[in-house]
């Protein structure tokens, strides 16, 4: 098995012993987060639109600042909540090291029906977007976060979510949520009843234009067929365009084409579908697919963020202990120990490597 490349802290639980002195493990985090806060800035000066504050955020995370302290309230757009439209807004603010937020300038948006966390037929720039831009950029002015020591500068740069949602007990994240008709569903399951894999494969093929369902179920019968090749293939599609909106066909699809390519040593494919569905809400939420492949499928995830490039270690860092701070989850013994004597085993060689980060920036 090959080794991450990045530390984590001793107790995982996003929290650095407090001492006159920091330690040489805190050093590297502080030095992780430097160098991650001037990447970030200096996408910012150059007027870009794709800047990431992701690793940012995990290191500030590990170190136990700037962490949100109130959140304040939001306003939510009358004609929107009205029409029950919930949305999303990114706004990039402005914070001084002691926590409070100067400026907030909003950045993107997407509305549409339905919770936050699935985004079910969400639009970019979708309805009401204009007034929630204004709540938003209104409302951030209200938080704080607690003091942050390891920089130097007096101001930072930092993105945050401002989510307005109407609750709608029709959309649910946890749910399966398919839009083709129940007349198409009874074909597939007959098909797949019969095993008739090159019936299943004519009849998806025909319509895979017109929900990613189709394409889920194409990658079901070229397995039947015993095109493995063709099936990873076909579930990277699958996940590229349905993101987070089917819930337990996007976790089947993403540990398989996760473990494959992780097989491959394909490091850029394993981290593509893990950005495109987000298994650690399934592997908390989730029930159909065992908690031990999804937990294994995550360790890979980890590991190759950590290869790379940019290498994402602060993503890393935080999968491996939201692994292991619910690894309980695993309910059979034999895998939960396994499952967890491997998380503790890639830590035992990554803590040494980031003291060694921090040695090195101590002595020179």
């Amino acid at each position: 098995m090959r080794l991450f490349t990045f530390l984590l802290l001793n107790t995982l639980a996003f929290s650095v012993v407090s001492a006159e002195e920091p330690s040489d493990f805190e050093r590297g985090l502080r030095t992780l987060l430097e160098l991650e806060l001037n990447k970030f800035e200096s996408c910012l000066e150059e007027g870009k639109t794709n800047c990431d504050d992701s690793e940012v955020d995990n290191f500030l995370r590990l170190l136990d600042e700037g962490r949100p302290v109130n959140m304040g309230t939001t306003e939510y757009p009358r004609n929107a909540l009205s029409s029950s439209i919930s949305a999303e807004v990114i706004v990039q603010i402005t914070v001084t090291k002691l926590g409070e937020v100067v400026r907030g300038e909003a950045t993107s948006c997407a509305s549409g029906k339905g919770p936050v966390s699935l985004k079910y037929k969400w639009e970019q720039g979708g309805r009401y977007c204009k007034a929630f831009r204004r709540m938003a950029e209104k409302a951030v002015l209200n938080r704080s976060y607690s003091p942050v020591i390891s920089i130097e500068r007096e101001e930072y740069s930092r993105y945050t979510r401002v989510a307005f949602e109407v609750v709608d007990e029709r959309l649910n994240p946890k749910s399966q949520l398919v839009e083709i008709k129940k007349s198409e569903i009874r074909k597939i399951s007959e098909l797949k009843r019969e095993k008739a894999w090159r019936e299943l494969r004519e009849f998806v093929e025909e319509k895979q234009d017109e929900s990613p369902v189709f394409i889920y179920y194409l990658a079901t019968a070229q397995a039947g067929l015993g095109d493995s090749e063709e099936v990873v293939a076909t579930l990277e599609r699958f996940l590229q365009i349905a993101k987070n909106k089917y819930f337990h066909y996007g976790a089947q699809a993403a540990s398989t084409v996760i473990d494959s390519r992780y097989a491959q040593e394909n490091d850029v494919a394993v981290v593509a579908a893990g950005n495109s569905y987000n298994l650690m809400y399934y592997y908390e939420n989730g029930t159909q697919i065992s908690k031990y492949k999804i937990g294994l499928s995550l360790m890979k995830f980890a590991s190759s963020l950590t290869f790379v490039r940019p290498q994402q270690l602060g993503r890393s860092l935080s999968v491996l202990s939201d692994l292991k701070q619910h690894i309980g989850l695993v309910e059979d013994l034999i895998h939960r120990q396994d499952l967890e004597g491997q998380v503790d085993a890639q830590l035992d060689n990554i803590r040494a490597q980031l003291s060694r980060i921090g040695a090195r920036d101590s002595s020179g």
